[in-house]
């Protein structure tokens, strides 16, 4: 009898049960799990499972449930793990984007700032002196005009044309494809 020798560790018995559900088994993990080789290593990880209890078999029943709830648990396991993997390397792929986005980015704005600074140059030195006052030394409008002895409506009617100024010569580099 097959599940005599098989709970006293028969390897023919082993075998002939084996035989028995094996390809059912295998038909089974399929319609769960479509990756061929995965069915295949499920389904024998049950038989190894399988084996190492085969003393406490009490029937051909025991067993046959047995391996089906030992594929479908691990089937459904391979699933959960595969769409945590899915997920592990969709937010990986989402970083990576990022971080190229942010490269560029700051590529982008380290090129726009060189032509700001490079159009600076350019200005007149009383438009260049007050956007320095004004963007880099955070002055206000009266400390400027205080400082250079002039109103406070000369200090922003030379902010505006320098800003017009720089804006010109920026469009002008990207126009001619020099910027980016």
């Amino acid at each position: 009898m097959i599940l005599d020798g098989f709970r006293a560790g028969d390897k023919q018995a082993f075998g002939e049960v084996f035989d028995l559900y094996f390809s059912t088994l295998i038909i089974f993990a399929r319609h769960i799990v479509t990756d061929a080789s995965a069915t295949e290593d499920i389904v024998a990880d049950a038989f190894v499972k399988l084996y190492q209890m085969h003393e406490e078999v009490n029937t051909i029943n025991n067993i046959k449930a047995f391996l089906f709830i030992s594929v479908r648990n691990s089937c459904l396991n391979y699933l959960r793990h595969q769409k945590v993997k899915e997920k592990h390397q969709l937010e990986q792929r989402h970083s990576i984007q990022a971080e190229e986005n942010a490269y560029e980015h700051n590529e982008n704005e380290a090129h726009l700032l060189k032509a700001i600074y490079a159009a600076v140059e350019d200005l007149p030195e009383r438009r260049q002196l007050i956007i320095r006052m004004t963007y880099i030394e955070g002055l206000s409008d009266n400390e400027i005009a205080d400082r250079l002895t002039i109103t406070r409506a000369t200090v922003r009617q030379h902010r505006c044309l320098a800003i017009r100024d720089i804006r010109d010569i920026i469009n002008r580099l990207n126009n001619t494809n020099t910027l980016v």
